[in-house]
């Protein structure tokens, strides 16, 4: 995966989906939570969903499909943040809701510095397909033990 200027662009591009698919879930959540909404669920959604995009990604030649599941990935992350601070407003007190994002913030911040950290000379050594490969998975081996954790909690109850 070589990093033209075509390549670029569409990169940049798949940000805008994130944007969008966000504010057609606020939408969705102010229809649904009448109904008792659960943002975790919308965070395991997104968890395959990004996942999924990942793997996809990493294994596309063709530019138009690596750009498609480059969206299908940015929805899935979309998902996860819109859930992530979703709950945040809803668990938290709202005088220290910026203290609680924050903290948010910088385990992602962390958690890609990191990454690049392990991934950087991963993919240099071996092709840049690779780490995608590897967080793709692991993004759906996080859903699968989250799930399995949730319902095994839910039985105890």
């Amino acid at each position: 995966m070589g990093l033209s200027v075509l390549r670029i662009n569409y990169l940049t591009a798949s940000a805008l989906v994130i944007d969008e698919s966000d504010d057609q879930r606020k939408k969705v959540v102010d229809a649904l939570e009448w109904k008792g909404f659960d943002p975790k669920y919308v965070f395991y959604i997104g968890l395959i969903v990004s996942g999924t995009g990942h793997v996809f990604f990493a294994l596309q030649e063709d530019v138009w499909l690596g750009f498609i599941a480059r969206c299908f990935h940015e929805i899935g992350d979309g998902a996860m943040i819109f859930s992530i601070f979703y709950g945040i407003a809803r668990i938290f007190n709202i005088e220290r809701i910026g203290g609680n994002a924050s903290f948010v913030t910088l385990v992602q911040i962390l958690g890609v510095s990191i990454s690049s950290f392990i991934f950087g000379p991963l993919g240099h050594a071996y092709g840049y397909y690779l780490p995608l490969f590897i967080t793709g998975i692991t993004t759906i081996c996080s859903f699968i033990l989250l799930f399995y954790w949730d319902r095994k909690k839910l039985q105890k109850a």
